[in-house]
């Protein structure tokens, strides 16, 4: 059976961060030059989104046991925000941390681990265009207000997947063009050994953003 491509909602200048709630059944999603977060429900079709403001948002992820809870990235800043999935706007936003001070540095695209370790990456500048300098971006991790670099020197951090049974972390650095595959200890949070990587086809960052 060939692949259903439907398109849900109207289009974005660069839609990034998906994040399917299992327990909810519905996707949420960022407008990051927008500065907006999404919601859509597959049973009901319906599609929601709130004004975030504040910088570009890459990232929303709903926070485990607090009811209309989200971790968002803003700039270079994570923070939490409110937000029922029907108001236009989002509410009571706090920072967490910031990284890179005094830079024109975002984050791009963001993941959590199954420990609920937080793994975000930056890139050059906002995402405005693609025009994006090379390696001026970093790999982090963030866990109870502590952040830890992990990679340097990164086009565009991209492309975050885990598998917690083989303990691998894979991860797209879009300049480069490859998909890596890290040894990863989940329990203290270390990238222990690169194991190479996939080369994909394409040659611009188009062909990349996974």
């Amino acid at each position: 059976m060939a692949p259903k491509i439907e398109k849900l909602t109207e289009s974005l200048k660069l839609g990034e961060g998906p994040f399917w709630d299992q327990k909810k059944k519905c996707l949420y999603f960022c407008g990051m030059v927008e500065e907006n977060i999404h919601k859509y429900d597959p049973r009901t079709k319906k599609h929601t989104k709130a004004y975030v403001g504040g910088g570009n948002v890459s990232m929303v992820i709903p926070v485990k046991g607090k009811e209309n809870k989200f971790v968002v990235s803003l700039d270079r800043s994570v923070c939490t925000a409110t937000w029922d999935g029907e108001s236009d706007k989002v509410t009571d936003i706090k920072k967490i941390v910031e990284v890179e001070p005094g830079t024109s540095h975002v984050f791009n695209d963001g993941k959590c681990d199954h420990t609920g370790r937080l793994w975000i990456g930056t890139m050059g500048k906002k995402a405005t265009d693609l025009n994006i300098p090379e390696k001026q971006g970093t790999l982090y991790s963030i866990e109870k207000k502590t952040v830890k670099s992990h990679r340097r020197e990164i086009g565009i951090a991209n492309g975050l997947a885990f598998d917690p049974k083989r303990n691998k972390m894979y991860y797209i650095d879009s300049f480069a063009g490859t998909v890596d595959q890290y040894d990863i200890d989940f329990t203290t949070g270390t990238l222990c050994k690169y194991k190479g990587c996939l080369l994909l086809f394409g040659t611009t960052l188009q062909d990349i953003y996974i």
